[in-house]
């Protein structure tokens, strides 16, 4: 078909479409803005769908060519690190949660007041069982690493007063293992976090 008649044709068209809107009472310029509002407004959901997609593709793709030989190793230090608070924690109260308080508060008679040890002592047992239980486990890691963070930090401070050094040395290697594993909490590939979708969510869910 030859050009001129082709653009004859299409010129024909639109004079037709103008004379249907124009018995309707609806001006074109008018139905071609509204239609183009429309048009910018799908597509802009489309364009933020589009890029919603490509982050969750991308996310996707970092886990799928993650080096597995790292996340197992980030699995087996957590879960070291994880047992250790656990059955250190099931040991205080196998010994008597009370007796244990008894002691302790001895332990630091004339360094600390009794007012701030025995309320730790109380505290510890629980928080190092339940600190231990979700690092062995991987749910809620970092919450769980923030908790054994936060025990080490009152730990050491106790044993600096009481100028134990060399226990101090051993909970500062407990406090850089903490942090590394904060740090590589993007490795927790094998726990329940991965499992349930959670490393997902912001805060403390990773």
């Amino acid at each position: 078909m030859p050009v001129a008649e082709l653009c004859t044709k299409k010129r024909n068209g639109c004079d037709v479409v103008k004379r249907i809107l124009s018995d309707f009472g609806c001006s074109a310029p008018g139905i071609a803005a509204a239609a183009g509002a429309e048009f910018s407004l799908g597509a802009g959901d489309l364009e933020t769908s589009i890029e919603a997609r490509g982050a969750e593709n991308k996310l996707q793709a970092e886990e799928s060519t993650m080096p597995r030989h790292r996340a197992i190793g980030f699995a087996l230090l957590r879960a070291t690190f994880g047992v250790v608070f656990l059955f250190a924690g099931i040991g205080k109260f196998t010994g008597g949660l009370g007796a244990f308080v008894g002691g302790m508060n001895q332990h630091f008679s004339g360094k600390l007041p009794a007012m701030m040890v025995m309320p730790f002592a109380y505290v510890l047992p629980f928080g190092e069982v339940t600190c231990g239980a979700l690092i062995v486990l991987g749910l809620f890691t970092r919450l769980g690493l923030t908790i054994s963070g936060l025990l080490l930090i009152g730990l050491t401070f106790g044993t600096t007063m009481l100028n134990d050094f060399p226990t101090v040395a051993h909970n500062v290697q407990y406090g850089l293992m903490n942090f590394v594993l904060l740090w590589l909490s993007d490795l927790n590939r094998y726990s329940l976090d991965s499992l349930f979708g959670s490393k997902r969510s912001p805060g403390f869910t990773a």
